[in-house]
């Protein structure tokens, strides 16, 4: 080869490769890598903890724990999801609309999960995770549930996440959610203190409850009512007091979630002493694909009941029924007996 012809091919040859390095750089700039001598699409999401996440492009399986399964559901990307939790699998209801869910893998445990087993569901993003998933490589999603305002932001990521459908169901989520707190807070925003009605929320044996920045003491409050708890200062999830403390709280209205609880409380001499068993004002909270009073989309229905139970001479026209079928119907695909819809109402569905 001549001097001319050595220099012509080495020109091509450079040529190439800066050809090869910029397309490079333009791929990666787009979320595009190799695997396996295939090009696989990825993308950046930056979750409720403010931390970055590398997931695919197209994202077709989730692992998901707890109340987020029926965020998911709700969305429509039920079918994507190939690890749940076993009290997710064990709610009638979640069952009902979605059978397949029994079939599905079920390594999370309340807030826990078997590892090994989450592992082979080969997951694309994980909802609900914790550290130890994050440091096996997991692209763990992390979000926060704490109040109206995290919930929607939480249902808004879940749907950019799972896809263009979910997302746009999810802003028609969050819509519906915001006009129905809207909606009771103009009729309860100017009762005065003493129109506003005393609630003790009973969780765990009826002396565990929620306090001050809690999602119970948003819907309580939205709904006309005090939460006799916050009020005296205490703050976070499941907190013990005393029956000493519940007597000198003396609350007109009592919310639990549990059936049995409500039958023992009616019964015990020491709750007796409370103005709300004494009028019988003791309420058990709905409950359908979830709770209704913790952390999932059901949340859109809760401001609505505890509104009709907390503040009754105001909300007389709600039509709670109308609003419980439409919402499962909407968001589910799928039309309430009445017979399901009375079990919802008096928390037997899970």
């Amino acid at each position: 080869m001549s001097m001319k012809g050595r220099r012509f091919y080495m020109m091509k040859k450079q040529s190439a490769i800066l050809l090869f390095l910029l397309l490079a750089t333009f791929l990666a700039a787009i979320g595009v890598s190799y695997a396996g001598g295939q090009a696989v699409s990825t993308r950046t999401i930056i979750d409720m903890n403010g931390k970055t996440v590398m997931i695919p492009a197209k994202v077709n399986r989730v692992a998901v724990g707890g109340a987020i399964n029926q965020m998911v559901l709700m969305l429509g990307g039920v079918d994507k999801i190939v690890a749940t939790s076993t009290v997710v699998q064990s709610n009638p209801m979640f069952v009902k609309i979605y059978p397949k869910i029994k079939n599905v893998a079920a390594p999370f445990v309340i807030t826990d999960a078997n590892i090994e087993e989450l592992l082979k569901t080969k997951p694309d993003v994980v909802f609900g995770g914790n550290a130890k998933m994050e440091s096996l490589g997991l692209p763990v999603i992390g979000l926060s549930l704490r109040n109206p305002a995290e919930i929607e932001r939480a249902v808004m990521l879940i749907g950019k996440i799972l896809g263009p459908m979910e997302e746009k169901k999810a802003l028609q989520f969050c819509r519906y959610y915001k006009s129905n707190m809207n909606w009771v807070s103009q009729r309860t925003k100017s009762l005065p203190p003493d129109k506003r009605v005393k609630v003790f929320y009973a969780g765990n044996k009826g002396t565990y409850t929620d306090g001050k920045d809690s999602i119970t003491t948003s819907w309580i409050e939205m709904a006309g009512g005090i939460n006799v708890a916050a009020a005296a200062g205490i703050g976070g999830l499941g907190r013990e007091v005393s029956m000493e403390e519940l007597v000198t709280w003396n609350p007109d209205v009592i919310i639990m979630t549990d059936p049995a609880l409500k039958n023992k409380i009616l019964q015990d001499y020491q709750w007796k002493k409370l103005n709300a068993v004494k009028n019988n004002r003791v309420y058990v909270n709905p409950k359908g694909v979830y709770l209704w009073s913790v952390r999932s989309g059901e949340e859109a229905l809760q401001v609505l009941w505890a509104a009709k139970v907390i503040q009754p001479a105001l909300f007389g026209d709600l039509n709670l029924n109308e609003a419980v079928h439409e919402f499962y119907k909407t968001y589910y695909n799928y039309a309430l007996s009445q017979a399901e819809l009375e079990e919802i109402l008096a928390g037997d569905s899970i």
